[in-house]
């Protein structure tokens, strides 16, 4: 399975469209949204251009929700990101768990616990942050990618941060 996890966006639609290409051409099966995708809170708006552009991978989403996430936004989105968690397996020995990070959940210690809230990116065996493709705390507007049993952090500009074997 090949995913794409991307956390915080906050509206940030250039951030987006700057690894586009990038997530065109990886062709991922799953795109995860951590929540927190709409909404900057810095200039107080909701962006409906990005609305527009993630709507183009419709197929391919699955969302949570994130603290600044709205039933107003939801409803810009033509994919549902109002779960407070989900969880699949990514391959037959690894199960995932992903929340936005910003609510106390009882999360079971046999998956990777994958989520975003706190802008800064992480990247263990037992958890996985993206970090914030918009406004991130560690210095990286970041995401992942993963394939072939590896996760690798990226930046906007697509240079490899980190990358985990599992």
């Amino acid at each position: 399975m090949k995913l794409i996890i991307i956390s915080d966006i906050h509206g940030g639609y250039e951030n987006i469209l700057n690894i586009k290409k990038f997530i065109d051409e990886f062709n991922p099966d799953t795109i995860i949204l951590l929540g927190d995708i709409l909404y900057d809170y810095h200039n107080n708006v909701s962006s409906d251009e990005l609305a527009d552009l993630l709507n183009h991978y419709k197929n391919k989403i699955i969302g949570v929700q994130g603290n600044c996430d709205s039933l107003t936004d939801q409803i810009k989105l033509d994919f549902n990101i109002m779960n407070d968690y989900i969880t699949f397996n990514i391959e037959d020995d690894i199960r995932i768990y992903c929340t936005h990070g910003h609510l106390n959940l009882n999360i079971p210690s046999n998956v990777i616990k994958i989520s975003g809230h706190t802008h800064r990116s992480i990247l263990t065996t037992k958890e996985i942050n993206p970090g914030s493709i918009t406004y991130p705390r560690d210095g990286n507007k970041s995401f992942i990618a993963y394939d072939n049993r590896k996760f690798t952090l990226y930046d906007i500009n697509l240079n490899i941060i980190d990358e985990l074997s599992i």
